[in-house]
């Protein structure tokens, strides 16, 4: 009966030593549970920001593709006009010089 005794104290110190350990370290573990939370919280925040502004500068960056895509476009078609410009003007002006040459010939003669 002794022996129950002493093992019954014992078991009840051990009890109690565990309910104080608890009392002590659970205001801790939920002091940094909280904290861990926070910042979850707050990186999560972040990563939701970070993401719209990828997704705004590739929207972005899209829209100036097709900007500079248009512009290379009308930049060719401007091109192509002046080529053919220049050449109708080439043409001209051989056209004139033949017939300033007829006509020089012309006065030359009488």
């Amino acid at each position: 009966m002794l022996m129950g005794k002493v093992f019954h104290n014992l078991m009840k110190k051990l009890s109690n030593g565990t309910e104080k350990l608890q009392s002590k370290v659970m205001p801790k573990l939920n002091l940094t549970l909280e904290s861990i939370i926070m910042k979850d919280k707050a990186y999560h925040n972040l990563m939701k920001k970070l993401s719209n502004g990828t997704e705004k500068l590739l929207n972005k960056r899209k829209q100036l593709n097709k900007e500079m895509q248009m512009a290379k476009i009308i930049l060719d078609g401007c091109i192509k006009l002046g080529k053919a410009c220049l050449s109708q003007m080439k043409k001209l002006l051989n056209c004139t010089g033949k017939q300033l040459n007829k006509g020089m010939q012309m006065h030359k003669k009488t």
